[in-house]
């Protein structure tokens, strides 16, 4: 939308000076004393499928530019020359990477002087400023050559700081207002399908802030939805994104932010209300198919995870018409149905299910405290009606249920709950005690690799791996390189069974489509992006490197309970963590992701990690056993000195194994924690032998099947 604010900017000695020389790191201050500008236009030297332009001037910090390759640029235009300040940005992930850029303006649009040049501080997803002296221009192009990590180019919000050179004349000071509404204001029996219009007294300019024109539901819940103006721009169209509830009750508000063609803003917001007709209701969601068991009563519910709305309560109360509800990702539910009892699965009436899909894991619990997951889905979206998930039966006395969002939003949302199970007060044993090792005289075969493509290189390694008849499969981040999974997914079909995966950069951070992630997700049956599982006496931990990871998120919260678990659990003798982009590295095309190896390198020490397992360079490289150096995290202490073969050594082995069918990465000088490093496409080999205890890595060439590096780890 246009707006622009006439503030004068105090008088500084620097805008008396000429243009800056070169500024490498500059001083990120709040510039106040100059106004934000109002932009008429964008374009860009390119943009990512799904992230246009557009999204770095809709006022939106949640949507962003992004285009893939040093020099990309993005031009800002105001349709007249103004005085210019300075350049606010917000970059996307700017608190995980630097991004290297140059600001430069132009009178015409085609010859730019540059007046800044230097790197974001990579400390915040806020807005950093950018000043220098004032200068007269039309257009602003801000250029990025690459960042820490890659050469995407990843703006999220961008504000231009300065003044008129001249004040326009204003003849028109009637301000706009709402002169008709459709629903009006009181209608009932609204149909639910209907779009909201608002109609002014004169033309409107069009806007982009989300909260100038918005619905809720009685709750007090935002209605998602798209607005459009007319061709005259005098009526605004808002078109929700799914139908309205039936019976429920709506309240629109439009603020004083609207703006007429001249500069006015309306004096006075509007708001009215309107109420959805009944509909044919439909009877009550009824259970599936007679349950198998019995429903075990629940003693005590209760909450945690996001913010609460409606009490849980209300998931136990055996009425269809009332509901829990609570906000954010992570949100859960847990049943305490009083003593041990053999659990054997759950039955769910999602609120609003035909709708939309929510994501959810259930756990199980003695004590209450340590749970641990027997279910990961989806709902179906298909019903209101009961859902069944079933799980080998198993003894507890704790059931949750954990909710990561849904195709709409963040909500978890859930009419009626129930246990079912034995209500025996003595429990029948658990079906499914931890892994039972493998007999000696047998081998397990791990294989992991990452950064595959669907190239006949991809192919080779794809052989390759079968060839060793493994039982797991690990595929550590950046799949397909395409739009969709189906390529890769067809590439390894033969392995498709046995396979896990972890999201890398070309599925979750530079994703294009946006809903790339998801697609992986649904296509192996997954709930969130970091799980774990584990297999014989073996137990694997996926993280998501790409998505929020700090000490405050999710991830880690399940990171740290699920290793806790893990490494108290006798039957397990082995822990290997998987994840996409590397905590460390020798000098190559991706530096390490340092954040993340501060936040985790430790963890994996307390919790007795053995193996890290890494890609994103496209090389392979082995370490010493290391644990955590505090005091410089960048200069690891290695535990053994030790080429091969190590006896249960301190901390873990840290490996880089990008080699399945991208371009290779040239290695640009060793690092002093790696024992091994070279570049050649392959995939490493694990074998567990000798009654679970002894661990051989081995690296396979696609070549000739020849081992280039080979390890081994006793306990």
């Amino acid at each position: 939308m246009t707006l622009e604010l006439y503030v004068n900017k105090p008088a500084i000695a620097q805008q008396f000076l000429p243009l800056p020389p070169v500024v490498a790191n500059p001083t990120f201050a709040t510039a106040t004393s100059c106004n934000i500008l109002a932009i008429s236009g964008v374009t860009a030297s390119g943009s990512q499928i799904g992230n246009p332009a557009t999204n770095a001037i809709d006022v939106n910090l949640s949507t962003r530019w992004s285009n893939l390759g040093i020099g990309s640029s993005i031009t800002v235009d105001f349709s007249k020359e103004r005085s210019i300040c300075g350049v606010d940005i917000s970059w996307y992930n700017g608190n995980q990477r630097t991004s290297n850029f140059v600001i430069s303006v132009s009178i015409d649009g085609k010859s730019f002087t540059t007046v800044f040049s230097g790197k974001s501080s990579g400390t915040t997803t806020g807005f950093e400023s950018y000043d220098f002296p004032d200068t007269t221009a039309r257009y602003v192009k801000i250029t990025v050559n690459g960042n820490s990590i890659n050469d995407w180019a990843s703006i999220s919000e961008i504000k231009v700081l300065g003044n008129l050179l001249t004040q326009p004349p204003n003849s028109d000071t009637t301000p706009p207002s709402v002169i008709n509404t459709s629903p009006g204001s009181g209608a009932t029996g609204v149909a639910v399908t209907s779009s909201i219009t608002a109609t002014f007294s004169e033309p409107v300019q069009s806007w982009s802030s989300p909260t100038i024109f918005t619905v809720k539901n009685g709750a007090g819940t935002s209605i998602a939805g798209t607005l459009a103006l007319s061709a005259d721009a005098k009526t605004v169209t808002f078109k929700p994104s799914s139908s309205l509830g039936f019976s429920t009750s709506y309240t629109v508000t439009i603020t004083t932010g609207v703006n007429d063609k001249a500069g006015n803003a309306m004096t006075a917001g509007k708001t009215w209300s309107f109420a959805t007709s009944a509909g044919n209701t439909p009877p009550p969601p009824s259970p599936p198919t007679s349950n198998p068991c019995n429903r075990l009563s629940v003693s005590k519910i209760t909450e945690a995870g996001g913010t609460p709305s409606l009490g849980p309560k209300y998931a136990i109360d055996d009425d269809l018409a009332t509901r829990w509800s609570e906000q954010g990702l992570g949100s859960s539910l847990t049943l305490d149905i009083g003593k041990k009892k053999t659990i054997c699965n759950l039955e769910v009436s999602w609120y609003r299910g035909t709708e939309r899909i929510s994501k959810f894991v259930i756990g199980v619990s003695n004590d209450g405290k340590s749970f641990t997951d027997v279910f990961s889905g989806t709902s179906s979206g298909s019903t209101n009606g009961f859902e069944r998930y079933e799980f080998p039966d198993t003894t507890a006395r704790y059931v949750k249920i954990t909710v990561n969002g849904n195709t709409l939003n963040d909500w978890a949302s859930i009419l009626e709950i129930s246990v079912f199970g034995d209500p025996s007060n003595t429990p029948t044993p658990n079906p499914t005690p931890p892994p039972t090792p493998p007999p000696s005289d047998s081998t397990l075969n791990i294989a992991a690799v990452g950064d595959w493509s669907c190239s006949s290189q991809a192919q080779s390694t794809l052989d390759n791996i079968v060839q060793k008849t493994p039982e797991v499969v690990l595929a550590l981040g950046d799949l397909s390189y395409k739009d969709t999974p189906d390529c890769w997914l067809k590439l390894i079909s033969p392995i498709k069974a046995i396979t896990k995966f972890s999201m890398g950069n070309h599925e979750e951070d530079e994703g294009s489509p946006a809903s790339l992630p998801s697609s992986y997700l649904e296509k192996f049956g997954l709930g969130t992006s970091y799980y774990s599982f584990n297999y014989r006496n073996i137990h694997f931990l996926m993280l998501n490197s790409e998505i929020a990871f700090n000490a405050n998120s999710p991830q880690y919260s399940f990171a740290k309970n699920d290793l806790a678990i893990a490494s108290a659990d006798a039957a397990i003798k082995w822990i290997i963590v998987g994840f996409h982009t590397p905590m460390y590295t020798a000098p190559t095309k991706h530096p390490p992701n340092v954040p993340f190896r501060d936040t985790y390198h430790p963890l994996f020490d307390k919790y007795d990690v053995d193996l890290v397992l890494q890609a994103h360079n496209h090389n392979y490289q082995r370490s010493y056993p290391m644990t955590f150096n505090d005091a410089k995290s960048s200069e690891p202490l290695i535990s053994s000195s030790l080429k091969n073969d190590y006896k249960d050594p301190a901390g873990e082995i840290y490996l880089v194994v990008g080699t399945a069918g991208r371009s290779l990465y040239s290695l640009n000088g060793k690092a002093s924690f790696n024992v091994d490093q070279f570049e050649e496409y392959g995939f490493l080999n694990l074998e567990i032998s000798n009654d679970g205890k002894i661990l051989k890595g081995k690296f396979y060439s696609d070549k000739d099947g020849s081992i280039k590096d080979q390890f081994t780890i006793t306990k």
